[in-house]
């Protein structure tokens, strides 16, 4: 018989890894109510600054002064300061030179014709106190040309319409009462510059020109008779045409 051949079977057997999964934990927070919060206005409110306090007296400041000034440098009076000239006159005047107030504490400004009375009357110069710069001017002859010192110069109504007066210094510049006090200027160039006047001194010989203000418009010789030429005639006290002028007080 045949014999049976056993057939011998190789059986592999796998391993089975079991994995254990754990559930997700779920971490419980316990949230709490909250209350909303409620910003507050500080309890002080930020100071305010203090107003800047007023001054009890406020120093007064000279307006500016619309013309150009001089020092006095360089500035000489002679003694003997020529024909129609007074060295008292022009030394009286020098001692006001830049104030800004008159002696009562009111600024010096428009009263030219009162700074030239006080000068006159320190001078020991006789000199009526006139109204005005322009009828002091009209009151008697005028010379042309530059001054000697302490001779008054007159300008007419281009200057202001009261007229201007001022002491002259010799050289081409005076001193007056204008918008920065008493200044010194020059005058010279101004075309609203009628002439000067000696006081208390010889006259110059040559003739004067004198300024005859008129109710009309004819001319007639001057009052005293004289032969003096008028410079101008004025019917009324107008402001005259434009031009180089000294500038006003204010």
């Amino acid at each position: 018989m045949p014999s049976a051949t056993a057939t011998t079977q190789t059986v592999t057997t796998q391993t089975v890894t079991t994995q254990t999964v754990s559930a997700p934990v779920t971490a419980t927070v316990s949230v709490s109510p909250t209350t909303p919060t409620t910003t507050q206005a500080p309890t002080s409110v930020p100071a305010t600054p203090p107003p800047v306090p007023v001054p009890t007296s406020v120093p007064a400041t000279p307006p500016p002064v619309p013309v150009p000034t001089l020092d006095l440098s360089g500035l000489q009076i002679l003694d003997n300061p020529g024909i129609g000239g007074n060295a008292a006159i022009a030394h009286a005047a020098l001692r006001h030179y830049d104030e800004y107030y008159r002696p009562d504490g009111v600024p010096w400004t428009g009263w030219c014709e009162m700074y030239i009375g006080n000068v006159m009357d320190e001078a020991g110069i006789a000199h009526p106190r006139f109204a005005s710069a322009l009828l002091d001017a009209i009151s008697g002859p005028l010379y042309r040309g530059q001054a000697p010192a302490g001779s008054l110069v007159f300008f007419d109504q281009r200057a202001n319409p009261y007229g201007h007066v001022g002491i002259a210094l010799g050289d081409g510049t005076m001193l007056s009462a204008l918008g920065g006090g008493i200044v010194r200027t020059t005058y010279t160039d101004w075309a609203s510059y009628l002439g000067w006047r000696p006081y208390g001194t010889t006259a110059p010989a040559e003739e004067p020109l004198v300024i005859t203000p008129l109710l009309n418009a004819s001319a007639s010789p001057p009052p005293d008779g004289g032969s003096a030429t008028p410079v101008a005639v004025f019917t009324t006290w107008p402001v005259l045409d434009t031009g180089p002028t000294m500038p006003p007080y204010t």
